[in-house]
């Protein structure tokens, strides 16, 4: 989920704008992004470096899309755009949920009720009236009130490939109903959802849906599927049922996996002869959300614009501490969105984008793993910019982000897998020897915090408490984050039976590092950095890099051995970093549906788990957390490796700009003035 970056140094880049000058170069590339028809001043233009592997609220799972996609869709709640800590409001409801609690007998518990004398919980929605959904070719209908584009009255020209170009429109109330199909997707196996093995561990009949799912005709009518876990109502009213306490439920009802689906959506793009014109879900979702996607083509460009149907939506009127001094609060109660259009350039390479951002191009410049090459002639010192920059009236934004990375063993690889004591050992040595405080300093240019666990500083229970000093892997915690030396990275392997990396069989150990990323401008100089650190105790790391969709397969098939992966927080708590090892998310187990992307297996951690997710904060939740956190560190699945910050430069005509590191719904609160270059 995370944002891959390729650089060139800029000091290359100095030299070649030197030889050409600026003016042959743009002459050359004829680098101006911006479309004839669009008003620069009422677009924020940016930049994509990822493909779009899907957009359905059901399935999209990656930070890239999720920044598209949940201002396209709306959900229950969302995160208020300018409080923090973080703080849950309403979006497409009235108000918070009415939660209620029951005993097996049907007995209606207080909401201190402990978690095991809870068999059932309610949570009881009322939906806001009059939300309209983005106008689009499937609510069309003719004067006798049907659809138009059903059946045999679908004939449409060739050159039609996208649905702003369907000549009739339409829309509808968004209803209750609308959130039953959007759950009930979940449960499609066709689908494999990311989330359902989370999910029906709580909410009531997800696989007894799955199996009706399974057994209905095809293309599943989702209206006509029993569906014990969300009922509605009436037209306006909803309620969610679990069968047993989780307080962080609440956080799920602001993830895009809850956005409203309207079933005529689903009935359009599964006509023939749509499908034959290269239109699905996948790619144009149909919302409640303020942008509507006008424009995509893959790998090239992304235009979304407002959606006239949006309801009168307020921007905030109060915010945390500094946000009135910074302008944050100058549109206060005025109607959102501002912008008429996001317009979004695919950008493999960060020098174009970069120079395109200096000249005024682009509105933001996002650096979401720092390093030499790009802070190189940016930044002066840790925090500032240097004067060159700031003579643009650029600002620098930074947030510590609430993200994890971490390389992972494939558990269910027989040479690095499992709980044995000899793998163990070897996953051990390797998290020694891979520094990953050294590796910031020398990449990154110290810009980072070198993780001791899964859970990241401003998450109850993260690295920062030193009560999760992980003694396996590091001598020291709180003064120099130093780690435990070679040798006895050395000795480990010896203990793991790889004397010097070589096994009984007499061959050297390999290690093969999967990754999309070996095509990249700097993957070649951080790869032989880990080679290098790996031969001090005799592995040999191989590169085994593919594209990015072969690498999906690879982790879905757990047919890789070593990676590096990233999770972003759904959520602020640490049980949304604990459930990446539950064994029930195992990714390969689960069918591509669990996070457990290690396929990591332990019954004791499994127990801990399944008694602190669903547990207030509390001392007694901490001390679980922290019991949880120590298998992680003596299992060693993963080497933990970094915590992020983000920098983002910005543009002085670009306003309201706060970074949000939890919900992504916040675009339509961006604003921008009248720009010069």
């Amino acid at each position: 989920m995370r944002r891959k970056l390729t650089f060139m140094r800029l000091p290359a880049l100095a030299l070649l704008l030197a030889l050409l000058g600026i003016g042959a170069y743009l002459r050359f590339c004829g680098n101006n992004p911006w479309p004839r028809n669009i008003d620069a001043n009422t677009t924020q233009f940016s930049s994509l470096a990822l493909s779009f592997k899907t957009l359905d609220p059901a399935v999209s799972y990656y930070e890239h899309e999720m920044n598209i996609l949940d201002n396209v869709v709306e959900m229950p709640y969302e995160y208020h755009y300018l409080k923090r800590p973080y703080q849950l409001v309403p979006m497409l409801m009235e108000d918070m949920p009415q939660v209620m609690y029951f005993s097996a007998e049907g007995r209606l518990l207080p909401n201190d009720a402990p978690a095991e004398s809870v068999s059932k919980v309610q949570y009881t929605m009322r939906l806001k009236k009059g939300v309209l959904y983005q106008p689009h070719p499937c609510f069309a209908k003719d004067e006798n009130g049907n659809p138009v584009y059903l059946g045999k009255e679908l004939k449409l020209p060739r050159k039609w490939r996208r649905p702003a170009d369907f000549a009739l429109q339409g829309t509808r109330e968004l209803t209750a109903e609308d959130f039953k199909v959007a759950l009930t997707r979940l449960c499609d196996p066709s689908l494999a959802s990311p989330v359902f093995s989370t999910l029906k561990s709580f909410i009531a009949g997800m696989d007894a849906c799955s199996a009706a799912i399974a057994a209905a005709p095809k293309p599943c009518d989702y209206r006509k599927i029993p569906f014990e876990g969300m009922e509605a109502l009436d037209k306006y009213t909803l309620r969610l049922n679990l069968t047993r306490k989780y307080p962080q439920a609440i956080y799920w009802l602001a993830m895009h996996f809850f956005a409203p689906v309207p079933w005529e959506a689903l009935a359009f793009y599964a006509q023939p002869e749509v499908v034959a014109l290269g239109l699905s879900f996948n790619f144009w979702p149909v919302g409640t959300g303020a942008f509507m996607i006008d424009t995509f083509e893959q790998d090239a460009h992304l235009l979304l614009v407002k959606n006239p149907n949006h309801r009168p939506d307020p921007y905030p009127s109060e915010g945390e501490e500094g946000d009135r001094e910074k302008g944050l609060l100058e549109d206060a109660g005025k109607n959102a969105p501002f912008l008429d259009k996001l317009y979004y350039l695919f950008e493999a390479e960060t020098v174009p984008e970069w120079i395109k951002f200096t000249q005024g191009y682009y509105d933001l410049f996002q650096f979401t793993e720092s390093t030499n090459d790009t802070l190189d002639g940016i930044m002066e010192g840790a925090s500032d910019l240097s004067p060159e920059i700031k003579a643009k009236g650029i600002s620098l934004v930074t947030s510590p982000r609430l993200v994890s990375y971490y390389y992972g063993f494939n558990m269910l690889d027989e040479t690095y897998g499992g709980l044995s004591p000899r793998a163990v050992k070897l996953r051990r040595a390797i998290s020694i020897a891979i520094d990953t405080q050294t590796y910031i300093d020398i990449f990154s240019a110290g810009h980072g915090v070198a993780a001791g666990s899964i859970i990241p500083p401003g998450v109850p229970g993260g690295t920062s408490d030193e009560h999760y000093f992980n003694k396996y892997i590091f001598s020291d915690w709180k003064s120099t984050r130093s780690r435990r030396s070679i040798q006895e990275a050395r000795q480990l392997m010896v203990e793991a039976g790889y004397p010097d990396g070589i096994g009984a069989d007499g061959k050297r150990l390999q290690l093969s590092y999967d990754n999309s990323s070996t095509g990249g401008a700097n993957f070649k100089s951080k790869f032989q950095w880990l080679k290098g650190r790996l031969q001090l105790i005799g592995v040999d790391l191989i590169d085994n890099g593919s594209d990015l969709n072969r690498f999906r397969d690879k982790i879905a098939t757990g047919n890789w051995q070593f990676m590096r992966k990233g999770w972003v927080a759904d959520y602020p708590d640490p049980e949304n970093f604990l459930f990446l090892f539950y064994s029930k998310n195992g990714h390969v187990a689960s069918k591509g549906r669990g996070p457990n992307y290690t396929n990591y297996s332990n019954p004791e951690y499994d127990k801990l788990f399944l008694k602190l997710e669903c547990m207030e904060n509390s001392p007694e939740r901490e001390a679980l957390i922290r019991q949880a956190n120590e298998i992680l560190m003596h299992d060693a699945p993963c080497i933990w490796d970094s915590y992020p910050v983000s920098y983002t430069l910005v543009q002085p005509w670009l306003k309201n700009f706060k970074p949000n590191e939890v919900g992504k719904t916040y675009l339509r609160f961006r604003r921008k003035e009248r720009q010069s270059r």
